[in-house]
């Protein structure tokens, strides 16, 4: 521990006034000098430093201090870690007082390996490959630095454990070296990984010359678990705190590069699946997230697992859309500027939801809008279980809009579709994603649409037979489809199906729908047609770039054309 005496004759060397001006734009005002607080949004100068008391004071938000203070709220350090850096300032050698903590075994071996790495990095020339990617993606020397990037020549191997009378077989269980010694991440830019105390507990390892995987990242160990980190919250974490909302990006170099363009309150999942547990890290700094995830189909995906978890914590979400891949894409094109222009246009969640699921269903038939209004009750009832009940009127708002209906006619279904359909009830907030998945794949809307039709209205058995084939559906509809094409009964499917089939037996008998069977009918009759269609224009497209006779290639061409304007006036997904 550092002598308080220390401290206060650290604090009486240095000047407020040098301190808080080497951060801050100061303007003399009498004895006294003010700036814009750094720690508060404003745009009247309410911050105060008064050289004659050695502080500082804000008059907006109470902020106070002196020196020592106000490197360690500025720069976001710990105490001890603000005393060390002032005391370098003032002249003062605190080293006798500070007892060196000794990592674990495992992380100083990361630490050992990092050191290294960052300095073959910062040695390598400016035309070397890895500083030739590094400013293609806008990162120079000094944001190397902050960020301790480092890279791997391949050269270290297993010199440090050799040093360290350590075991190579420790360092192949990191992930650091393979068991003959040479090194995982050779010729790849080094990203540490951090813990929520500033611990390197993972590498993360990008290739600069197209080699496959694009990223390596170290397996887990005691210290590291993707589910529970979130990539740069040991810089972010205060800010956040103080900014009131964080940004949630899925890359590595996402994260950077809205660190380095002033949007510090950034943080990245490690892969693309965000979890309950980095929802309860994330809240106890700030109840406001924009998820800024890539904009392909996995990002989307994304987004909305993340959702699942945010909304049932609480959180109050935005949805940052944009044209470019990643965040890191759309600054390399637009800039500071162009952040801040997403993060404005960003959409709330209730208004978010009801668009992005508008476009997978065929809102044109009343079949499909049943299908759509059964997904909202989902999240309604996710609403309601939450924090956020007062947003279901928007939610239902938004709805209305998209239908072009009455809000009391949306809310009255979706009510109803709760109330009735009993499969609705295991929709709630903290379903892990797993379930989730498994619950979409193993219950599809055909399969549910014929095992309705079957079980519930026979009329329907020999049409189904007729115009449908076991290989118009995957999994349970076409172990359904093969029992009942062979003419087993009910009883036999409930004795010798799968577990998975029996369950969706059970859940389609506990249910209606809400309109009537012919359309039923008619909706997985028209359906399958499309699906066919759009498989075998798929494969038509295979076809063709596989041959090489002209004339083939016309008809083909031909067959591809007629296909897809029957897709579009059926209103398929092509």
């Amino acid at each position: 521990m550092i002598p308080r005496e220390v401290i206060d004759e650290i604090n009486s060397r240095l000047d407020i006034k040098d301190i808080v001006g080497s951060y801050l734009s100061l303007k003399k005002t009498g004895k006294n000098y003010t700036a814009l607080c750094p720690f508060h949004p404003e745009d009247t100068p309410s911050f105060f430093v008064f050289p004659a008391t050695n502080t500082f004071h804000c008059f907006g938000c109470g902020a106070h201090g002196d020196p020592i203070t106000f490197i360690q709220k500025y720069e976001h350090l710990t105490f001890i870690e603000a005393v060390k850096k002032a005391a370098v300032m003032a002249g003062i050698d605190v080293s006798k007082y500070l007892k060196k903590r000794e990592l674990p075994l495992e992380l100083q071996i990361f630490e050992d390996y990092h050191k290294r790495y960052h300095e073959i990095l910062l040695n390598l020339p400016d035309n070397h490959v890895a500083w030739k990617y590094l400013n293609k993606r806008g990162i120079n020397r000094d944001n190397a630095i902050k960020f301790e990037l480092g890279f791997s020549n391949g050269s270290i191997k297993s010199l440090i454990l050799d040093k360290m009378d350590i075991s190579r077989d420790i360092g192949a269980s990191l992930g650091i070296i393979r068991k003959d010694g040479s090194e995982v991440f050779s010729n790849r830019i080094i990203i540490p990984i951090k813990d929520d105390y500033g611990r390197i507990v993972a590498f993360a390892g990008r290739s600069i010359n197209n080699e496959k995987p694009k990223y390596l990242n170290s397996p887990e160990n005691k210290y590291f678990q993707k589910s529970n980190l979130l990539f740069l919250f040991d810089k972010s974490k205060n800010i956040i705190k103080r900014e009131k909302y964080s940004i949630l990006v899925e890359g590595y170099f996402d994260a950077i590069q809205m660190h380095i363009n002033g949007f510090e309150n950034t943080v990245a999942v490690l892969g693309s699946s965000f979890t309950q547990l980095h929802a309860r890290k994330l809240i106890k700094y700030t109840d406001k997230i924009i998820t800024m995830f890539d904009m392909d189909e996995a990002g989307r995906n994304a987004t909305l697992r993340s959702l699942d978890y945010l909304i049932s914590y609480g959180f109050q979400v935005a949805i940052a859309q944009y044209t470019e891949k990643d965040p890191d894409e759309l600054i390399q094109k637009h800039g500071e500027n162009g952040i801040l222009n997403t993060l404005e246009q960003s959409k709330k969640f209730y208004d978010f939801i009801p668009e992005y699921f508008k476009d997978k269903y065929n809102l044109e038939d009343e079949f499909g809008v049943e299908q759509y209004l059964e997904k909202m009750a989902e999240w309604y009832i996710k609403f309601q279980r939450s924090k956020h009940v007062a947003v279901t009127d928007a939610f239902i708002k938004r709805i209305a809009i998209i239908l072009l209906k009455p809000e009391n006619t949306i809310k009255k279904a979706i009510e109803n579709i709760l109330k009735y359909k009993k499969f609705n009830k295991k929709v709630i907030p903290y379903i892990s994603v797993e379930a989730e998945e498994k619950s979409e794949k193993n219950y599809n809307e055909l399969d549910k649409q014929l095992i309705w039709l079957w079980i519930k209205h026979k009329k329907y058995r020999d049409m189904l037979l007729t115009h449908l084939k076991a290989e118009d559906f995957e999994g349970l509809g076409k172990e359904f489809f093969s029992f009942a094409k062979n003419g087993e009964d009910l009883s036999y499917i409930l004795e010798n199906g799968s577990e998975e089939l029996i369950d969706l037996i059970k859940i389609s008998w506990n249910f209606d729908y809400d309109i009537e069977p012919d359309k039923v009918f008619s909706s997985l009759i028209e359906t399958v047609e499309r699906l066919r269609k759009e498989r075998e224009v798929k494969a038509l497209r295979q076809k063709l770039k596989n041959t090489t006779d002209d004339r083939e290639k016309k008809e083909i061409m031909k067959r591809i054309f007629d296909l897809l304007a029957t897709l579009k006036k059926r209103g398929g997904g092509f």
